[in-house]
């Protein structure tokens, strides 16, 4: 079994931290807030959630999926009022980003 953790930091991204099942081992990883200039904040953290819980049932490791909600995240704060992101706005960013993944 395999524990996962997310932690919200607001403005400075998240943390995410997973322990393996016959270890002893807690992977952390910071995952920096990826939008400089939101336009309103409404949503993130649940853009952010709602990304990494639908990775994790595709199958995704914890720091893929994290990878993928830090993209929505940032896209979902770009416009004022909550909106859907896009699958391909959520791949083009991940390349521009650098956070590339075959995940998605």
């Amino acid at each position: 079994q395999t524990s996962n953790l997310i932690v919200k930091l607001g403005a400075e991204g998240f943390i995410a931290y997973r322990k393996e099942e016959d270890r002893d081992f807690l992977h952390r990883q910071h995952f920096p807030a990826l939008s400089a200039n939101p336009a309103d904040v409404a949503g993130a953290g649940d853009a952010l959630l709602a990304a990494v819980s639908v990775g994790l049932t595709q199958n995704l490791t914890l720091m893929e999926a994290s990878a993928i909600g830090c993209c929505v995240a940032a896209l979902a704060v770009q416009t004022v009022g909550n909106r859907p992101v896009r699958l391909e706005d959520v791949r083009e960013y991940l390349g521009q980003t650098g956070l590339a993944t075959n995940a998605i």
